[in-house]
């Protein structure tokens, strides 16, 4: 019987209920085998297969946790004396997933963007609050408003916050160090792609709406709260996918966008339906 190996988080333990399936990957000669990190691997093998989702505690290691550094020497020492035990995903390739900017880096210098079957929005890494230098950095790299600001750290509880920047005012909004990229309207759509072997699954999922460059507030998300607040007013839930949003200090400037809109709408043969549009007044803190 084969012996598989697998760790994953409580959260995802209990989505998962690996323990409700261990009898029928027994009949198909399997053993299921929950590995507690904290104890001796070597104890708990042998294993032919281990499966795991180690990001997390991965980073916290890098950032010096010291309990997290021991469970990934634990890991590490195990499969380092056992070569052919066979482990999903292998850590060095997650650690070079571990930085955003890298990420980026390894997808534009892929085959698929250099044969130009897809494109990847211009980015660049920001390190310090010189807005000067930021300014050029991002002219360098042809990033263009409005900007997605997100934390270099691609894992762990604050991987997830990002702000948007509409214009220069508001460079001194980034929080370095970060990956800031050219926001590309996408109709509030996202497409996730997961490829196994040959096979591949495609998921449909909900994004931020349309924005544009202008005199904006900069907005931010919140930790464990998905999608972009401004004064506490989510402004990614609307009801349609291709709606737009516009954001002004009054009423009378929101109108005014709004007739812009609609006037050059129809230069472009678009006809806008403004009868379905919504308006949410919020109040934006005093910083």
């Amino acid at each position: 019987m084969r012996r598989v190996g697998y760790w994953i988080s409580e959260k995802k333990r209990k989505k998962i209920d690996f323990k409700e399936q261990q009898e029928m990957f027994r009949c198909a000669g399997i053993e299921l085998v929950e590995i507690d990190l904290k104890q001796s691997m070597e104890a708990q093998g042998p294993f032919d297969l281990i499966i795991h989702k180690v990001t997390d505690i991965l980073a916290r290691a890098n950032d010096g946790h010291v309990s997290s550094q021991n469970a990934i020497a634990n890991l590490e020492g195990y499969l380092k004396t056992h070569p052919a035990c066979v482990v999903m995903d292998p850590l060095d390739s997650i650690r070079r997933l571990l930085n955003r900017y890298t990420q980026y880096r390894l997808v534009v210098d892929s085959d698929i963007v250099k044969d130009r079957r897809c494109t990847v929005p211009t980015f660049v890494d920001l390190h310090g609050t010189d807005i000067e230098e930021n300014k050029e950095r991002l002219a360098q790299a042809d990033v263009t408003f409005p900007l997605v600001c997100k934390p270099m750290l691609a894992h762990g509880s604050l991987a997830h916050q990002m702000s948007i920047i509409f214009n220069e005012e508001h460079l001194s909004d980034i929080n370095p160090p970060c990956v800031v990229q050219s926001f590309i309207n996408h109709n509030a759509l996202l497409y996730k792609v997961f490829v196994v072997g040959c096979k591949q699954f495609i998921t449909q999922r909900p994004s931020l709406k349309n924005l544009y460059p202008g005199n904006l507030f900069s907005l931010y998300s919140e930790e464990n709260h998905p999608g972009i607040k401004v004064g506490g007013q989510n402004i990614n839930n609307l009801r349609y996918a291709d709606d737009t949003v516009l954001i002004a200090e009054n009423k009378e400037d929101l109108q005014k966008l709004l007739n812009i809109v609609e006037e050059e709408s129809r230069k472009k043969g678009l006809e806008l339906n403004s009868k379905k549009t919504d308006k949410s007044q919020t109040r934006i803190p005093k910083m």
